[in-house]
Parts: structure tokens; C-alpha cells; sequence
């Protein structure tokens, strides 16, 4: 299974280890501390900007040209871009052939937050129209009580 560790609340849920298990994709500054919360393996960066290629891992460049953005355009009228997170979703499925992919720190996507900047409605029925498994890595190993 493929993770993308994203920047939101939920990767604080003390899952390092469980994101270490996969491979892993992270996004821009790419965190990795503390451990226990962010995990310390890191196969992909993925990024918008060449200012994030550390020249340590792979690094996926999401173009501005991308058909993505296109199929993104369904969802947004107003042709905002996609999140660094959806685009890293776009890149798992281009490049890696990706058929289930877990997200943590996902939260304003996966729960149609509030987010400056983004349309997370949109962003939301984007990412759930690709026909690819879409796991909420935190509820999926929240406790149950």
C-alpha cells in the first residue's frame, strides 16, 4: 500500500510506525519529527516547485500542464489548482500504478474543511471519483471504543 503523509491534524496520531510499513510519499518540507507521529521512511517527495527537490529521494514534480488538471477542472469551475496533496494522489496513480492509497494529514480534503486556498469540496469528490481505493489511515486504526 502506498501513504501519502500530508501536513494536517491527523498525522499527530502517534502512527509513525504504521506509515513506516508502506511506502511512503510525502509532500514539500516533507516532516519526519517527531517520529512516532510523522514516521522516518521517505521514498517520494512530491511537490509543485523545484525549491522542495532535496536531491535525497525520488522527486516527483507535479506539472502545470498535467492532464490532471484538466480532470481537476470537473470538479472546480473556477480552474483553482489542486492541493500539493491531491497532485501527489494524481502522481501515486501516474507513477506507481497505485490502486489503494492511505492518507493521513489529509484532513481538510477527506472531511471538506475550511482550507484558505482550496476548493475542499471539490477536492474531495476529485479524489473519491478516481477509482482507486482512498483509506483514512487514521480512522482507519483509531481505536474502537
Amino acid at each position: 500500500m502506498i501513504v501519502i503523509v500530508g501536513h494536517g491534524p491527523s498525522v499527530l496520531s502517534g502512527l509513525g510506525a504504521v506509515i513506516d510499513s508502506h511506502t511512503v510519499v510525502r509532500l514539500k518540507k516533507a516532516p519526519t519529527k517527531p517520529a512516532e507521529h510523522y514516521g522516518k521512511r521517505t521514498d517520494y517527495l512530491c511537490a509543485r516547485s523545484l525549491i522542495f527537490d532535496t536531491g535525497q529521494v525520488p522527486f516527483w514534480l507535479f506539472p502545470d500542464d498535467s492532464r490532471w488538471i484538466e480532470y481537476f477542472a470537473r470538479f472546480h469551475p473556477r480552474r483553482r489548482k489542486p492541493s500539493t496533496g491531491l497532485c501527489a494522489v494524481f502522481s501515486a496513480i501516474d507513477r506507481l500504478d497505485a490502486k489503494e492509497i492511505a492518507l493521513i494529514g489529509f484532513d481538510a480534503i477527506l472531511n471538506q474543511l475550511d482550507l484558505a486556498g482550496h476548493d475542499t469540496r471539490a477536492e474531495h469528490e476529485c479524489l473519491h471519483s478516481l477509482g482507486v481505493k482512498i483509506i483514512d489511515l487514521e480512522k482507519a486504526h483509531r481505536p474502537l471504543c
